[in-house]
């Protein structure tokens, strides 16, 4: 085979590997997009921070005292309030902060709607 010739199956090799990733990426990124948005929707909620703002009301700790006092980020608390999902070192942060356990802060709730999908 001619130079030219393995230089075009090698590039044609390598576009075909590179749309593959490609491929599999934007399934990907489908698959995660399809969860974000049903958990947009409501139709599924699996972490609730309920039980964390009946502990800060008992404990006389507000968010505005977590942010300047604690230094916990305002876009943690805006996850809180959306109940979407913080790291294990925020969670055990927050366990200090408010002297209390996980259970406080968190409950993890079933949701039907995710075996329906």
């Amino acid at each position: 085979m001619s130079r030219k010739l393995l230089l075009f199956h090698f590039i044609l090799g390598h576009n075909l590997i590179i749309d593959t990733f490609f491929s599999i990426c934007k399934q990907k990124k489908y698959h995660d997009n399809k969860i974000r948005n049903s958990c947009r929707k409501g139709m599924v909620e699996l972490l609730s921070y309920s039980p964390l703002w009946k502990t800060m009301e008992r404990r006389g700790i507000t968010t505005y005292t977590l942010i300047v006092e604690y230094g916990v980020n305002p876009r943690t608390i805006n996850n809180l309030k959306h109940n979407r999902s913080i790291t294990m070192i925020t969670l055990e942060r927050l366990c200090k902060i408010l002297n209390c356990s996980p259970n406080d802060v968190v409950t993890f709730e079933e949701s039907t709607d995710m075996e329906d999908q």
